[in-house]
This record gives structure tokens, C-alpha cells and sequence, in this order.
């Protein structure tokens, strides 16, 4: 059966290598985007896949809704949910320099509150599909216990929150048979700092392969506590 898999933050970097692999191995993806490309159209693939653009902008709520609505309007069920849609903010200002609250603000309510809109407003589509997989992408940035860094407030704050959301929708759907997988994809060349990160260790096909690799292995696991994976699927610490 094809599956349905919804994606955030495709416009470029690790989230359409994710659209592009998901939609090769024959899934229906609807791939949110902060704009349409000129002449954008669904996208066949050689499987059967397809992926289909949709404009979301993660902080709007309208947009959210809307983007819900056309997933709604074109399927019954959702298999997957991969919240991917982030931005990193500053990463160099300590607490003995001025910090902008404001883009912190903004970071916060992309990366927590915005991935909190989608999910809300996918979960009825999630929990009507047979596998029920919400998959956050995170960051090691996001464990208490191994941090080691002395600035990047708005990035690892909001992934450590992004952590304890994914840790309270676990709860609340895993007696309904979902789960949560919680990723760091690695250090992948993206464009979160306005420039491609070309010191980073992994493109973002290859970061994309990691990461579906993790949630094939996850299975049906669905313990206390949703899985918080590194690239090679080991247990990262919270």
C-alpha cells in the first residue's frame, strides 16, 4: 500500500533529500515549503511516488491549517509525519554580549511552537494510518546532560523543548499505537545560517539516507520514552 508521509522545511538541505527518497521508494509526500517554485506541479516517480509542494510557513497558524486542510482534502490517513522545519538563530552570542530576544523569540516559536502547530494539526490523519510514526528532527544540541557549549540559546534551547514535546505527545499517543523517534541527523551542509555550511560532514542526501535508515530500524518500539537516536541509531542521552 502507499504510504503518505508529510515533510517540513523541504525547500532545500536535508528536508527535500527526505521528499525526494521518501517519494522514490513510491510514498505519496506532501512537502511543505516556505514558497512555491514557478510552475511547481506534483512530481511523479518512477515507484509510483509522488511529491506534491504545499506553502507553509510553521509560524502562521493560518498557513498551518491550510497546509492541514490540503493534506485532508487529498487523503484519509497519514503514515508519517516528519517534523524537519527549523532555523538556527545566533550561535556565537554568550550571556557577556547582547543577545536579541526578539530572534530568539523567533527561533522558539519555528522550531517548539511550530512543530507543535503541525503535529496538532496532522495528528487526526497521523492516528488514522496504520503506522502512526511522528518523527521530530532534533539535535544533539537538545541533550542537557552532554552539553558542552557556552552560547547557540536559541537553537539548543528549542531543540531541548523540542525533546520534552516529543517526550509529552509520546504519552499521549502511544496507548493509541503511535510513537514518537526523535533524530539528530548529524552535522549536515544546509543553509540554516544563511549560507551553506560547507564544513559540515554530511550532504544532505547522505544525512537523508541516515535518517530514514533510523526509522527503519525503530520498528514498532513504542517503550516509556520515545526513542532520541544519533545518525548511526544510537540511544543519545536527554
Amino acid at each position: 500500500m502507499q504510504q503518505n508521509v508529510f515533510i517540513s522545511g523541504t525547500d532545500h538541505g536535508l528536508g527535500a533529500s527526505l521528499a525526494e527518497a521518501w517519494a522514490d521508494r513510491g510514498a505519496r509526500v506532501f512537502a511543505g515549503v516556505l514558497r512555491l517554485p514557478p510552475g511547481d506541479r506534483p512530481e511523479p516517480r518512477a515507484e509510483g511516488g509522488t511529491i506534491r509542494r504545499v506553502v507553509l510557513d510553521l509560524s502562521s497558524d493560518d498557513q498551518v491549517a491550510q497546509a492541514a486542510a490540503i493534506v485532508r482534502q487529498s487523503v484519509g490517513h497519514l503514515d508519517l509525519v516528519v517534523n524537519n522545519g527549523a532555523i538556527l538563530g545566533d550561535i556565537t552570542r554568550t550571556a557577556f554580549e547582547p543577545l536579541d530576544f526578539n530572534e530568539m523569540a523567533r527561533v522558539y516559536n519555528i522550531n517548539v511552537l511550530g512543530t507543535l502547530r503541525l503535529t496538532q494539526a496532522l495528528l487526526p490523519l497521523l492516528l488514522a494510518g496504520p503506522t502512526k510514526l511522528l518523527v521530530n528532527i532534533s539535535s544533539e544540541a537538545g541533550s542537557i546532560s552532554s552539553c558542552n557549549r557556552q552560547s547557540w540559546y536559541a537553537y539548543a534551547m528549542s531543540k531541548a523543548a523540542l525533546n520534552m514535546q516529543s517526550a509529552l505527545l509520546h504519552n499521549l499517543i502511544r496507548d493509541k499505537g503511535g510513537r514518537v523517534l526523535i533524530l539528530h541527523p548529524g552535522h549536515v551542509r544546509t543553509f540554516m545560517q544563511g549560507a551553506e555550511d560547507v564544513a559540515a560532514v554530511l550532504t544532505p542526501d547522505e544525512a537523508a539516507r541516515l535518517v530514514l535508515a533510523n526509522i527503519d530500524r525503530s520498528g514498532a518500539a513504542a517503550g516509556d520514552r520515545p526513542l532520541f537516536l544519533d545518525p548511526q541509531g544510537r540511544v543519545l542521552s536527554w
